[in-house]
């Protein structure tokens, strides 16, 4: 996580009703900023895309986040 726009986009994509409009006027960019964020967090496997009903929903990976960590401890010993 280089990017400190990617993580409070990551962040506000897991709120249940988060629409990429809104995120893109709470941090002062566009909606094709925010969509661009979004495509490189899912390819990162950060955030898992669902789409149900012509709804669009992201979830936090936290299987994949708790592997990070567990990785991070260990090579650090943290």
């Amino acid at each position: 996580m280089n990017d400190e726009m990617r993580y409070k986009i990551m962040v506000a994509l897991t709120n249940p009703y988060a629409k990429s409009k809104d995120i893109a006027e709470q941090l002062a960019m566009t909606g094709a900023a925010v969509s661009f964020h979004t495509q490189e967090l899912i390819k990162a496997q950060l955030l898992l895309f669902h789409s149900e009903d012509k709804s669009v929903k992201c979830d936090a990976n936290k299987s994949f986040l708790r592997e990070m960590l567990a990785e991070l401890e260990e090579d650090l010993a943290l």
